[in-house]
Order: structure tokens, then sequence, then C-alpha cells
């Protein structure tokens, strides 16, 4: 007899951004689209919040932290020459 695997529905964005932790491809809901390893740059730069270890082989990142990095970028606003 073969076992099944048992799959959970889909979450819906609002129920994933609303979970504690986030693994990597979630960051993107927060508009977080850089690559990994770039990611992993800016951790070791002390630039990005660092990641909790879950599990041997598994990491996530807080989701408030999250929240706050982006917060604090908003006020990192560029201004370009000849821009209005």
């Amino acid at each position: 007899m073969k076992y099944q695997r048992l799959r959970t529905p889909p979450r819906s964005i609002e129920e994933r951004k609303a979970q504690d932790f986030l693994n990597w491809k979630d960051l993107a809901l927060f508009g977080i689209t850089f690559h990994r390893r770039h990611l992993v740059r800016l951790i070791q730069a002390g630039k990005f919040p660092q990641p909790v270890k879950l599990g041997e082989k598994r990491v996530a990142f807080v989701r408030e932290q999250i929240v706050a990095w982006c917060e604090a970028r908003k006020s990192d606003t560029v201004q370009y020459k000849g821009a209005k």
C-alpha cells in the first residue's frame, strides 16, 4: 500500500503574511525580491535581520523584524538629478 502525502490547502496571502515566521519565498510578499545570495551578504553585513534556526536545515525570519526593516527602508528615499 502506497502512502499518500497529506496536503494542506493553499494558504492565502493574508494568512502567509500574518504568520510569525517567514521563509525565503515569503519575503517576496513584503516586496523583498533580492536574490538569496544578496540577502546573505546583507545579513553578513548587518544590514538585514538575522534568520532564526528552526531545525538542523531550516531557518526562518521573524515577521516583526522584517516589517520593521521594510518600514525603515521607506525613509531611505533617493533624490535623483533632474527629478521634480
